[in-house]
């Protein structure tokens, strides 16, 4: 039995006539009578009741029709699913992305926009601090990370420096810098920091940026509370329990009692990269690494730049 065998029974049990059944396949009697009664041989027993008049299926037919129609249908969503496959229309995209990444309004439109344009691709998010991504994007059990820079990047990986961002002040608003413009973090000596954990020193790369900010205005932070998650910071924040170095997009978090002030330092930015494999070929990963491309653009963020290879400094 072939699938050449099946497609023409279906189109005769279904018209129940040759000539009918010939015209809707585009092609002479002949072969498709000389197909059916091929298949009805190696089957072992008719499929069909014929006479000069009438063509009417058997009770083993009638059984093959349906089993039939699903090799059919199960074959034609195959092809359609390997095409979709080929085009990057279908399969599995793992990414991972900061914490605060999600903050970002672009964020939502990547993943929106993404899921809108190959609905059939099984989206697979997860939050992850970068030094993780990058050990996922190096065993292959992650396809693209969303990373906050600086970080370490393994040999073999692709990085695009994707938006540029301010890191600011969040304060109490009963703090005696919170009317100022902008504060300069040498004011700070002495104040309570809220932070992330120092064990995390090596996976959020935010963590090294803010004591090294720290050190260059003269003081090292007096840490009062760690916490994972910047939700967390800002919630100890409005708490009063100490002050914190986040990124600019969590002003989006309004909190009563929060305020949040530029740094006086140039210093003080934080970038978001694109990371993927090197040298890997599959068009769902190129699809969302150039709609993220182009939704950022869109948005005029700064910090758009051609791909570097990024080598590890040992």
């Amino acid at each position: 039995m072939n699938l050449l065998q099946i497609r023409y029974f279906v189109a005769v049990a279904e018209e129940l006539n040759f000539r009918k059944a010939s015209e809707r396949l585009h092609v002479s009697q002949p072969p498709l009578s000389f197909h059916i009664k091929s298949l009805e041989e190696e089957l072992g027993l008719p499929l069909f009741n014929r006479s000069t008049r009438h063509v009417a299926l058997t009770e083993a037919g009638s059984a093959l029709l349906e089993r039939a129609r699903q090799i059919l249908d199960l074959f034609d969503r195959t092809q359609v699913d390997m095409h979709d496959m080929a085009a990057g229309a279908a399969g599995t995209l793992r990414v991972a992305f900061t914490i605060s990444t999600s903050f970002h309004s672009f964020f939502h439109r990547i993943v929106h926009s993404y899921r809108e344009t190959w609905p059939k691709v099984n989206l697979l998010l997860s939050s992850l601090p970068s030094g993780p991504q990058i050990a996922a994007l190096t065993k292959g059990d992650l396809d693209i990370g969303l990373l906050r820079w600086p970080f370490e990047v393994a040999p073999g990986l692709i990085t695009t420096r994707l938006h540029s961002a301010s890191l600011v002040l969040a304060m109490h608003r009963t703090h005696e810098l919170a009317d100022a413009d902008k504060v300069n973090l040498a004011h700070l000596r002495g104040n309570p920091f809220i932070t992330y954990p120092q064990s995390m020193d090596r996976e959020v790369g935010i963590y090294t940026q803010i004591f090294s900010l720290c050190e260059k205005a003269g003081f090292a932070p007096r840490v009062a509370h760690e916490a994972y998650e910047p939700s967390l910071m800002i919630g100890l924040v409005a708490a009063g329990a100490g002050v914190a170095i986040v990124p600019s997009s969590l002003q989006c978090m309004q909190i009563p009692g929060v305020v949040y002030k530029p740094i006086d330092d140039p210093m003080a930015a934080t970038e978001l990269h694109l990371v993927r494999r090197e040298g890997g070929n599959s068009p769902r990963i190129d699809n969302f690494w150039n709609a993220a491309l182009e939704i950022v653009a869109l948005e005029e963020w700064s910090g758009l730049g051609q791909a570097t290879r990024l080598q590890a400094s040992q």
